[in-house]
């Protein structure tokens, strides 16, 4: 598996006595073996070189080779349905000489995401920047059926060129959607009580991260914990601590993004990784978050019931008109009906600048523009697909409906100027014309 930064996962020590350990291991002829990379409960990741490729690869194999090899076979064929720049590829697998088997994979060189975020203390567009492609990742993987359900820091390595890969995906490949797995405190409330767990828990690993990523290394409950158990007590004795006092000059729709991926029930956060890239674009974009309830955009069920709605407001209306029709005595004689020039085109009440993200007043067009120009700097458009993306093969790599239907009214009409529309001709009000005077 790729390079492990033990100092920025607490094991200096470790690290010092791995540092230039090289091991006598036999992978075959192809393979040159070189240095321990890192060590885990169930297997180890050592750096090699493939002769026959004339490149750098690791080579992951588990302790035990008399134990079952399925579960890292699993994990050589889940990853060899993806295709990211930020998922490591799956080169080879083989059969050592005491039975074990291995896996030939990309050698991806870098530091974890904590060891970076502290090192390079990167601004808040290349944040947003590295979060995003994360996400991309996730959604990539969703879309072939894999729940990665470890998405944590130690688990996320950055490049020098400030490339994201998503390593690990052991726990992914164990196919058990009850299963209790994971970092505590990243974990989906639903995966602490062991419930069926889908791809809404790992928006919610995706949510912790964000966080993580804006607070400088904070976690929303403070505390590092690593048993489940403790941590339910925990999470279920404290109050999350909100962002805007981790980071008060944070914007607010950035805490509203981290808050709905956190949401404590699965039905209230993004359905999907798409809904979060969304909104980071919208934030990006200074447009208002499609999931921010100061807007009307909340999900199809809204619009759907806002169209009933109208729908029978109108039946309503249609039958009051209706009656009064009914009802009215008509004139004795018919009188002639004044006519009525057209009126000046209207003026948008609603002004030219859109909703302010912030609540304050619209800014001006020129500062609007600028403000997009900067926050799209910050965070990319979304990529193409994900399977069409060519991974480097070097180490370093609703709406409120005011068209009820043009009911006419006794005399309203008369009253209110016209408004044109767009390449639409200015409504004049019909009447019978003047009668002419008596001399003509």
């Amino acid at each position: 598996m790729p390079s492990v930064d033990w100092d920025a996962l607490g094991g200096g020590m470790l690290g010092d006595l791995l540092e230039g350990d090289t091991v006598d291991l036999d992978f075959g002829e192809r393979y040159e073996v070189g240095e321990l990379l890192g060590s885990g409960g169930q297997g180890s990741v050592y750096a090699a070189f493939d002769t026959a490729l004339d490149r750098r690869v690791a080579i992951k194999r588990l302790h035990d080779p008399s134990r079952d090899q399925s579960s890292l076979l699993a994990e050589a064929r889940l990853l060899s349905k993806m295709a990211h720049p930020a998922i490591p590829q799956i080169y080879d697998r083989g059969i050592c000489p005491d039975g074990g088997v291995f896996v030939v994979m990309q050698l991806v060189c870098g530091r974890s995401l904590g060891s970076h975020l502290k090192a390079v203390d990167p601004d808040l567009g290349a944040r947003l920047r590295l979060f995003r492609s994360i996400v991309a990742a996730v959604g990539h993987a969703h879309h072939r059926g894999v729940l990665h359900r470890d998405l944590k820091p130690a688990n996320l390595m950055v490049t020098a060129a400030a490339e994201a890969y998503i390593i690990d995906w052991g726990l992914a490949a164990t196919g058990d959607p009850r299963a209790i797995c994971g970092s505590p405190h990243f974990a989906a409330p639903e995966q602490l009580e062991g419930q069926v767990a889908d791809r809404r828990a790992d928006v919610y690993a995706l949510g912790v991260l964000l966080y993580y990523m804006l607070s400088d290394g904070e976690l929303p409950y403070g505390r590092h914990v690593r048993d489940f158990h403790e941590f339910k007590r925990l999470r279920a004795g404290l109050q999350r601590v909100s962002l805007a006092q981790r980071c008060p000059g944070l914007p607010r729709a950035l805490e509203r993004i981290c808050d709905t991926a956190m949401a404590a029930q699965a039905g209230a956060r993004y359905r999907t990784t798409e809904e979060l890239l969304a909104d980071l674009d919208a934030f990006a974009a200074g447009r208002p978050l499609a999931r921010d309830p100061r807007t009307r955009r909340t999900g199809p069920w809204f619009a759907a019931l806002a169209a009933a709605a109208c729908l029978v407001l109108g039946v309503l209306l249609g039958r009051v008109f209706l009656s009064a029709d009914a009802g009215a005595v008509p004139p004795a004689a018919p009188q002639a009906a004044p006519v009525f020039t057209p009126q000046p085109e209207g003026v948008d009440a609603f002004g030219a600048d859109g909703l302010d993200l912030e609540g304050g007043a619209a800014p001006a067009d020129g500062a609007r523009s600028g403000q997009a120009r900067a926050l799209g700097d910050a965070v990319p458009a979304a990529p193409a697909a994900a399977g069409d993306d060519a991974l480097e093969e070097t180490a370093v790599a609703p709406s409120e409906v005011t068209a009820a239907p043009d009911t006419p009214t006794a005399a309203a009409s008369a009253a209110t100027p016209a408004v044109a529309t767009d390449g639409g001709d200015e409504p004049v009000a019909d009447g019978p014309e003047p009668a002419e005077p008596a001399g003509a």
